[in-house]
């Protein structure tokens, strides 16, 4: 079957690759042993991985990774924190997109605190429009990158901080190519063990165990 791959690297995900049809999204990182997988008719989040060959599938409205929530914590600011302000139809890389300009919720009219000047302050963002999911699903992909939701698949972010004029890469869309894949890699290998929570797959404390030590 044909499908659209697209190439990224991401502050949070390092290298990885979203492979999208009509019907099924796939997001594959391979440095962190993690597969993110939606697909119709039911859009249900299944992350799985590949190393310890274990699954956990729930309602998108319910998925989150502990990690990448983690990761924002750690940050002056996150660009979890932008809001859409306008946006435009265009093109990246040959693709039909929507490019997006955001800006922080909470704006600082003089920055003067070092870590002041870490916050992001604005950002331009791409998603692709070539294809149209559920919100929902769509909008797994942008947490599992840590981005800001606005229910599309991600291609590319540029951010700029208020002590800095240079615009940063916080997602880069590397390459965009349509190939020929097997039906296969939008199912769940029959030999892979279903987990009650996403911790599990990933070799963290279940979130029983985590609610034991609060």
């Amino acid at each position: 079957m044909q499908a659209r791959c697209v190439d990224l690297w991401s502050q949070v995900q390092g290298a990885c690759t979203i492979t999208y049809t009509k019907t099924a999204i796939r997001m594959d990182s391979p440095s962190r042993n993690f597969v993110l997988l939606l697909k119709a008719p039911k859009w249900q989040a299944t992350s799985m991985n590949p190393k310890t060959r274990l699954v956990h599938i729930c309602p998108p409205s319910q998925w989150k990774p502990n990690d990448v929530h983690t990761f924002g914590w750690l940050r002056p600011s996150a660009a979890t924190g932008l809001i859409p302000k306008s946006f435009q139809e265009t093109s990246l890389e040959g693709l039909k997109c929507r490019l997006y300009k955001m800006e922080i919720r909470q704006k600082i009219a003089n920055p003067t605190h070092a870590w002041e000047r870490l916050i992001i302050k604005e950002a331009d963002y791409w998603v692709a429009e070539d294809k149209v999911y559920p919100q929902e699903a769509a909008k797994c992909f942008e947490r599992a990158l840590a981005l800001s939701s606005v229910g599309a698949i991600p291609l590319k972010l540029e951010t700029t901080n208020y002590g800095m004029a240079k615009k940063k890469d916080e997602l880069k869309l590397v390459k965009v190519q349509v190939k020929t894949v097997p039906k296969s890699l939008f199912e769940v290998p029959s030999d892979y063990k279903t987990v009650k929570s996403i911790q599990d797959i990933s070799g963290q404390a279940s979130q029983e165990m985590v609610d034991m030590f609060k």
